[in-house]
């Protein structure tokens, strides 16, 4: 019979659980979100094209792009009088 060599113990790792969906969700959220109102996320599949122009519109505007896109879509809404 061959003998077994035993392997030294293993440190025991403690894997962190994963937090709540929500939490998961909400962890990227704007810290200047107003407090008056509610956020909702919204994601958007652009041209990469679009997506080009409209980085280079916030850089020279010194702007970032959710603050454009959210002015935009701001315009759209009130220009129909839903806002």
């Amino acid at each position: 019979m061959s003998e077994r060599k035993h392997s030294p113990k293993r440190k025991a790792v403690t894997i962190p659980q994963k937090p709540p969906a929500e939490a998961w969700v909400t962890q990227g959220r704007e810290r200047e979100a107003r407090a008056d109102k509610a956020v909702k996320r919204l994601t958007l599949d652009i041209p990469v094209d679009l997506h080009r122009a409209l980085k280079r519109v916030a850089l020279n505007a010194d702007r970032t792009m959710l603050d454009l896109a959210r002015e935009a879509l701001e315009q759209l809404v009130e220009k129909h009088g839903v806002l």
